[in-house]
């Protein structure tokens, strides 16, 4: 019988842990199918003996008195949605992504029984060695939290292999390349995990997904308990003003900020989070040479900034060229990842061209193919194209109209093949 045998004694003096408090402990305040996915963890770490993987990753000292069933019940696959995020749940999200995983992906679910070892021992630690965890010392939820969101997000690509993920060859070279033998030591799986980070490898994205491994594996090997440190809720935000460049808006936010529209209306009335740095010389010649100038006109620009923000009774927020590079990549992303893909998508072909949502929302029908009086969408040479007319020197009241001269023209603005696809 695997290590999780509730009948199976430990021989040392060393209390026990509850396995029961330490799932209550990981799963926090989740409540989302909270008592069904603890008994699916229970369930899952009775069935296979995982002994013989990560040698010295061990639950000895953990007191399995959570009663497994005879048949493991998987729970149904959650579904996203406003009341249900999966930041509000994400250690209920990373089980419930396990409970998908095909029967034939048997490597990626021993990976996730080893996974839930790691995080139950992390959690357990402060039980288990409460000597370690001084003053300056801390619990290992974040690091749990983040190793789940991990891996939720590599489970995720395989039990979706038919739709593209940001990121999906990066998780699928972890499953085909770094994480297949389990049958090797703890020490010897962070040695090479040590390894790849001395190479440093060329895609970021990549070393840092396996940093979070190493991190997580290297806290089990040495018992080490997490350092506190001070948690700076802010950062400084550097945009420019101008197209030019010349004007530099330095500003303080608080990380995590839900709403960037609030987060701004914020910055311009606190004036105090934000700061604004121009070269002097660009304003005035004199200020070149002489510090009084300078002085003088750099909190003056800032202030004639400041001021013709607040012309209107709510800030005037103005395109500036980071704001409008901000937007756009915000909305291509979101397409790419299939965030609500087809929103972003109207979105963004609504802004780039000027049209009304409506408009581009009337084109998803295959019948239609304008999207009013004067604007199309036509096909060149396998290029699609937004074509306008423009009628030049239109006079109604003209006698003779169609004596005029090249009184109608057309611009062509090609748009993205894939763009008008997806509609």
């Amino acid at each position: 019988m695997s290590e999780y045998n509730p009948s199976m004694q430990n021989t040392t003096d060393t209390q026990q842990v509850s396995l029961k408090q330490v799932l209550e402990k990981l799963f926090d305040d989740e409540q989302l199918n909270r008592a069904e996915h603890i008994q699916y963890i229970a369930d899952i770490l009775a069935s296979q003996p995982t002994d013989q993987y990560l040698e010295g990753l061990s639950l000895d000292l953990i007191d399995f008195d959570v009663q497994p069933n005879s048949e493991i019940t998987r729970p149904v696959a959650l579904v996203s949605s406003r009341k249900n995020t999966v930041s509000s749940a994400p250690v209920t999200w990373y089980v419930n992504s396990i409970a998908q995983l095909a029967e034939s992906e048997t490597n990626a679910s021993l990976w996730n029984l080893l996974i839930l070892k790691a995080a139950i021992y992390l959690i357990a630690l402060p039980d288990l060695k409460p000597e370690l965890f001084q003053q300056h010392h801390t619990e290992h939820f974040n690091t749990v939290k983040r190793l789940f969101q991990r891996f939720r997000a590599a489970n995720r690509v395989l039990n979706n292999p038919n739709k593209k993920y940001q990121n999906t060859p990066e998780y699928m070279q972890l499953w085909q390349q770094h994480l297949q033998n389990p049958r090797q030591s703890l020490n010897d799986f962070v040695k090479n995990l040590n390894d790849l980070n001395s190479q440093k490898p060329n895609n970021p994205f990549e070393q840092n997904l396996l940093n979070d491994i190493r991190v997580t594996f290297t806290y089990i090997l040495k018992n080490k308990a997490k350092i506190a440190r001070a948690s700076i809720e802010t950062k400084l935000q550097h945009d420019f003003l101008d197209e030019d460049e010349l004007i530099v808006e330095s500003s303080e936010i608080k990380k995590g900020q839900k709403s960037k529209a609030l987060n701004i209306e914020e910055q311009l009335d606190d004036q105090s989070t934000r700061q604004i740095h121009i070269d002097p010389s660009t304003v005035t010649p004199l200020a070149t040479y002489s510090e009084s100038s300078q002085s003088y006109v750099l909190p003056l620009v800032a202030r004639h900034i400041q001021r013709k923000e607040h012309l209107l009774p709510y800030s005037n927020l103005f395109p500036t060229k980071a704001s409008v590079s901000a937007l756009l990549n915000r909305l291509y992303d979101d397409y790419c990842q299939n965030k609500n893909g087809k929103v972003s998508l109207i979105l963004m072909l609504s802004f780039l061209t000027g049209n009304k949502v409506q408009e581009w929302l009337r084109l998803q029908s295959n019948r239609v193919k304008a999207l009013n009086s004067r604007q199309k969408i036509l096909q060149n040479n396998g290029q699609y194209f937004l074509r306008t007319r423009f009628s030049i020197f239109e006079n109604k009241d003209f006698a003779y109209p169609e004596s005029l001269l090249n009184q109608t023209v057309y611009i062509d603005i090609p748009i993205p093949n894939l763009f008008i696809d997806s509609l």
